[in-house]
Parts: structure tokens; sequence; C-alpha cells
């Protein structure tokens, strides 16, 4: 029978395994240290990029300061936001080609067009083909206002526009409308008839 001996190893033995030992505890340890500032590199980037609506967040938790409730009504001086458009005046119609919304009157396409961002503000004009357009009215509020030169039939401004503009019935309609917006579809629309 043999005898099991403990295997004895010389210095230079035992200073390769203590070498290879560090070796091997310096990539653990880098391996360590490169995740540590991996995820705080990736922290860093989040803060930046969210930085406004964590504070917003944060703002808005539960206890953080008394936010009291505000009531608002959102009806006051803004027409068509609480309305239905009972009377449709017109329509706005809008073409690419010249980048105007066209007036669109009970089936008949009228030459007046708004120039403005929005049917709430803007300045109603009448097409005059290549001369150049006289303005006819204004929105302002949402409210339309047709100036008095044009409802009442006479001056320069009229003589220059009254091949162009509809009928003065319609004209007096339009004038007191209110712009209303609903899904797909822009409006100029009123509460009663003019009589």
């Amino acid at each position: 029978m043999r005898l099991i001996t403990s295997r004895t190893y010389s210095d230079l033995e035992v200073k390769m395994l203590v070498r290879t030992n560090k070796k091997g505890e310096g990539l653990a340890t880098n391996k360590l240290i490169i995740i540590i500032i991996c995820v705080i590199v990736l922290a860093a980037v989040l803060i930046f990029m969210f930085r406004g609506s964590i504070n917003n967040w944060i703002q808005n938790l539960p206890g953080y300061g008394s936010q009291e409730d505000k009531e608002i009504n959102v009806t006051e001086d803004r027409p068509g936001v609480s309305r239905l458009c009972k009377i449709r005046v017109a329509e706005l119609v809008y073409d690419k080609g010249k980048g105007y919304s066209y007036l669109k009157f009970e089936g008949y396409m009228s030459k007046l067009y708004l120039s403005g961002k929005s049917g709430k503000e803007a300045t109603i004009y009448a097409d005059q083909d290549w001369e150049i357009d006289d303005a006819v009215g204004e929105i302002k509020n949402g409210l339309v206002s047709i100036y008095n030169e044009i409802l009442v039939q006479s001056g320069a401004r009229y003589e220059e526009v009254k091949n162009e503009i509809p009928t003065n019935a319609l004209m007096k309609q339009l004038n007191g409308a209110y712009y209303y917006e609903s899904v797909g579809n822009l409006k100029l629309c009123r509460d009663e008839p003019v009589k």
C-alpha cells in the first residue's frame, strides 16, 4: 500500500502561484470598477435627460407642498368652446395650392379666404385673381367682424370687391359668426339667424 504524501513546492513555484493569485484578483477588481463606472455614467445621462420632468414629477407628488384646486371658467371669452354649431354659416376649406382656407357657403365656394395661422385670429380677404386682394373683415378671439363698408354696400373698399364677395345677406350672416372647430371640420357658425 502506498501512502499519499503532500507535495512540497519549491520557492519558485510558490512565487508563481502568488503571482497568479494577484493577477486573478486584479481582474475581478477591474471588472467591478468598470461596472461601477458604467452605472454612474448611465445614472448621470438619465438625470440630464429627465432633469426637468423629474422636478415636475417630484413637485406633483402628494404632500410636496400645498396645491389648492382652482376653478377655471373655460367658456368665458372663448366662443365656440361650450357651444355647438347651431347654424352653420360657412365651412372653411383648405386649398393646398394657394395655402389658404376658403369660405364655402351651402354648396357655393366663395372667393373669400382667411390669412392667418388659425381661424381664431385671421383677416378675411376677397381673392381678386390678378389684383391685390382687399380685406373685407377679420376674426378676433374667434368672432367674425365684417367691415361696415361691406355691410352697407358703399365706399371704395366695397367698390373694389363687390364682384368677388357673396350676397349681402350672406355677408350679414357671416358678421357676428364665431369660429367652431370639431373633428375634421372648421366652421363659422351662429346661434341665431340674422333678421
